[in-house]
């Protein structure tokens, strides 16, 4: 049997399919690190998300097993059940082995969650960022990238807000063409696409140059003219048209393709 003394670390990705976070399975990051001597590691995919759907569709009926207890159960389940492609691997149950469950964001709440609902499973803990007001999260994305590029985003999204307010969809299908985003059947859906640039900040670290796609993008909506606009941006107006500069529209497509393809991977993988 594989030697697993530390233990078998699970990475319960938040909300997306996990073939985004094979990252973690490597000693690039401090999952693969820990483990690589004396343990193993795992990206389990979240029911619903990815390919990991119980049922063929994505029906109100469905998504009524879309619950937190759910999820828990599920991570219960898996680490009593699960024969790991080791030697040995359907002997490493939570009863002779530390199972760590590991996560940030939601998974790092559903993490919390299950040490209390199911106190029994798990030898240790790991939740990394924890917070009680999202609010302020986003606010740290809206502080921190460039300021007018920041603006002209929030004006675009402010602009959805207000038509869906006042259910003008024949705007918003005008909205979403001009952001070649006319397929996405959820108004959620094309407005968590437009959110994607706070994301790409999140993404970031200290060693990302100059030629990061934020930045790109920024600079496609941000430079007019050889101008570039000041902190408050060129407005609303602007920010629509340049949604349709050529420049623009490829780095936009790049830029969104990522979230467009995982916002609709678990239709398409049924």
């Amino acid at each position: 049997m594989q030697n697993v003394g530390l233990g078998v670390m699970v990475f319960s990705i938040p909300c997306s399919r996990s073939s985004d976070f094979t990252g973690y399975l490597t000693n690039d990051t401090l999952n693969g690190l820990l483990v690589q001597q004396s343990g193993a590691t795992i990206v389990l995919e979240h029911r619903f998300f990815g390919l990991s759907n119980p049922y063929p569709d994505i029906s109100p009926q469905s998504l009524a097993v879309l619950t937190i207890q759910q999820a828990i159960e599920d991570l219960v389940y898996f680490t009593r059940n699960v024969n790991l492609p080791m030697p040995g691997g359907d002997k490493v149950k939570p009863d002779t082995t530390p199972w760590i469950l590991v996560g940030g964001s939601y998974s790092g709440a559903l993490t919390s969650w299950t040490m209390v609902n199911a106190w029994y499973l798990l030898c240790w803990l790991l939740v990394f960022g924890r917070r009680t007001s999202y609010g302020r999260l986003l606010g740290v994305f809206q502080a921190n990238m460039p300021q007018n590029c920041s603006s002209d985003v929030q004006r675009v999204i402010a602009y959805l807000d207000a038509l869906y307010a006042v259910n003008d969809m024949e705007k918003v299908q005008e909205f979403k063409a001009t952001f070649g985003l006319r397929a996405l059947s959820h108004i959620d859906d094309f407005a968590v696409a437009l959110d994607l640039k706070f994301v790409d900040w999140e993404k970031m670290s200290p060693s990302t140059g100059p030629g990061a796609m934020l930045y790109q993008f920024c600079d496609a909506l941000e430079v007019k003219g050889g101008q570039i606009a000041d902190r408050n941006g060129w407005g609303l107006k602007h920010a629509i048209q340049a949604a349709l500069n050529p420049c623009h529209v490829k780095i936009r497509n790049q830029n969104l393709y990522q979230g467009y393809t995982r916002m609709t991977h678990s239709v398409e993988g049924n």
